[in-house]
């Protein structure tokens, strides 16, 4: 098997010259190239899902602000229909 072959590249399955040869963290035998490529791809996507992640946040915090809001205008509203307080008129929204 080819994945057994310690002069082929675990990840491509392709022939491995001294030249161009790397050892991943596993300790198997693979072309810098191919060893290059793969931490480049994890980092991108990683990176990516970050930034992913930091928009679904702001998008989420400005629901949260907006449902804060909106929590406050019926509490006081609540309050002043039972006679809890007395309208702020210097509060417009």
């Amino acid at each position: 098997m080819a994945l057994d072959d310690p002069k082929t590249c675990v990840m491509c399955c392709e022939r491995l010259l001294l030249e161009n040869c790397a050892v991943d963290e596993q300790g198997r035998a693979v072309h810098k190239s191919c060893y290059l490529s793969a931490l480049t791809n994890v980092k991108r996507t990683t990176y990516e899902e970050v930034e992913e992640l930091l928009q679904q946040a702001r998008e989420l915090r400005e629901v949260a602000d907006r449902l804060i809001r909106k929590s406050d205008a019926l509490i006081a509203a609540y309050k002043n229909l039972t006679g809890q307080s007395k309208p702020d008129k210097s509060k417009v929204d």
